[in-house]
């Protein structure tokens, strides 16, 4: 459910609406700093549909931030981790991205799947 997350980060500085790409009906974008939240209408009310990180404000379980080497995320997922440009990292229920520029993580988002 969207509605605790949001209501503890406070007012959102942006906000957007879409046509839902991979649900029905309207995606909700609500922007804090350094945080996009993405949600959907589920059928027991508005539910997270993904996170964008994109400052080093927050961090993984793992300690991985923005702005951290790929030599970290090496180190903390594994030699083979990167794959181009990016580290996938999923399981049953979620997947996290984190994307690399210039060998540095520029963001990581977070799916529900």
């Amino acid at each position: 459910p969207a509605a605790p997350v949001l209501e503890a980060l406070g007012a959102p500085f942006g906000y957007g609406e879409q046509r839902g790409t991979s649900r029905k009906g309207v995606e909700k974008t609500y922007r804090f700093s350094g945080l996009d939240v993405r949600t959907y209408q589920g059928k027991d009310g508005e539910r997270i549909l993904n996170l964008l990180i994109t400052d080093d404000s927050l961090e993984t379980p793992q300690g991985i931030s923005v702005g951290d080497t790929a030599a970290q995320v090496r180190q903390c997922f594994g030699q083979d981790a990167i794959q181009g440009n990016r580290c996938t990292i999923q399981t049953a229920s979620e997947k996290m991205v984190l994307l690399l520029e210039n060998n540095l993580v520029a963001s990581i988002q977070y799916s529900l799947l």
